[in-house]
């Protein structure tokens, strides 16, 4: 495990793959909203209520409904 690094790689895998889901989550909200699948949308920001805290929800929220 010290030779390949794999605690090194598995730190910037969940690293990279939690810069890539918010691009990821505001693709799949435009897609919704540009299908008008709206009832689709509210369980995505429901999840997200749940997982971020109420800064960045607040402004995901914010961004969204200017767009």
């Amino acid at each position: 495990m010290i030779e390949y690094d794999h605690l090194g790689m598995c730190a910037e895998m969940g690293y990279w793959m939690l810069l890539g889901i918010f691009p990821f989550v505001f693709f799949i909200m435009s897609v919704f909203s540009w299908l008008g699948k709206k009832a689709l949308m509210v369980h995505i920001l429901s999840f997200l209520d749940l997982v971020l805290p109420d800064d960045p929800y607040s402004l995901i929220t914010n961004v969204l409904d200017e767009v």
